[in-house]
């Protein structure tokens, strides 16, 4: 029974060599008999009730995470509802810690999948991270209080940038999980940007670790160097986030608001709302002239690149969603919105 291998170490060694093996993984993908389907359904169910009890065995837990790499004939809900559940919401700070470091140590290891790095990024990190930060254990979580100019090996921001992301070489990883890592990027910038950077230190105008995570998402600015919308997209919000927290160039400011007005791909519509959702509303306080960049740049985009209906829709559902912030510039938008809704209204006869 799956409940009596709590304490059967060298049995779960076993199984999990088993479950490892080439062999069993492409016979588990490649058989149609149906009682071979259970086979691989019913091993992660006696690892999971190991795992249980055992939470620092986290190699185990990362290498379950094979069930969404491949496409498998039984359904593995229970094992998301299990890293949902149990791992995002009920391990403690130390055991989240633990698992973050033990991440890192999988991810130097060259021998490790590239697509269980960024699994374990989408289902164990980032979600355990956010359900950390919601309960207020940001201190406990992080290793103390923010100390940004500061390199300690217990201090999980100060580990990820340094040995984790690469701002030498920011594409040098798949596109699957530099958007991951752009995505945790985010998240830490987001709910912890005193660990990042201090503002109050005029010493320097930007520290380290803020140079590092800016220097990471640059590409995104760079089409021909990051050509995949999503990953493009994942860099620009991780920039708008920069932006939002922090003073930086406001050259950098404006390259990042133009690309996001100009972008409406359609596979990366959702990260792009959500770049411009943190960004717009820092323009005022980013820009020293913000309504005049909220006005010439929106107006200049509707009527040169206002030919495309998915551009038009773009630019209009974000004049609707921060109608507040475009407020004081509305008297000079007017006219060219109501020309777009025209154009929307009674687009162009095709020739019979």
């Amino acid at each position: 029974r799956s409940s009596d291998l709590s304490e059967q170490k060298d049995l779960v060694n076993c199984l999990s060599s088993v479950w490892r093996s080439p062999e069993f993984q492409q016979r588990t993908l490649m058989n149609l008999v149906v009682h071979r389907w259970k086979e691989a359904k019913l091993l992660v169910k006696c690892f999971l009730s190991y795992i249980k009890s055992h939470h620092k065995d986290v190699g185990l837990l990362f290498e379950l995470l094979r069930v969404f790499t491949k496409r498998y004939m039984p359904s593995f809900l229970f094992f998301k509802e299990f890293l949902d559940q149990e791992v995002a919401l009920k391990y403690t700070p130390d055991e989240r810690r633990y698992v973050f470091f033990k991440f890192v140590e999988f991810f130097e290891n060259g021998n490790f999948p590239e697509d269980l790095k960024a699994k374990a990024l989408q289902h164990v990190l980032i979600p355990t991270f956010t359900a950390s930060f919601a309960k207020g254990e940001k201190e406990k979580l992080l290793g103390g209080s923010p100390n940004p100019d500061q390199d300690r090996d217990g201090d999980i921001i100060s580990v990820f940038i340094a040995r984790v992301i690469d701002a030498d070489n920011p594409l040098a990883t798949s596109d699957a999980l530099r958007i991951l890592l752009l995505q945790f990027s985010a998240l830490l910038v987001e709910k912890a940007p005193e660990y990042i950077h201090d503002p109050a230190n005029k010493l320097q105008k930007q520290g380290s670790r803020l140079r590092r995570l800016t220097a990471y998402a640059w590409p995104c600015l760079l089409p021909r160097q990051c050509e995949d919308p999503a990953a493009r997209y994942h860099g620009h919000l991780l920039l708008a986030h920069i932006i939002a927290k922090f003073a930086i160039h406001k050259k950098i400011v404006l390259q990042v608001f133009v690309s996001l007005l100009k972008a409406h791909a359609v596979e990366a519509r959702g990260v792009i709302r959500q770049a411009l959702e943190v960004l717009t509303p820092a323009i005022q306080a980013r820009m020293d002239d913000g309504n005049t960049v909220l006005m010439h740049w929106t107006k200049k985009i509707i009527v040169e690149e206002g030919h495309t209906v998915a551009q038009l829709v773009h630019i209009l559902q974000l004049l609707v969603r921060h109608y507040k912030v475009y407020y004081p510039v509305r008297g000079y938008l007017i006219q060219y919105m109501i020309s777009s809704m025209q154009k929307l209204g009674y687009p162009p006869r095709s020739e019979e």
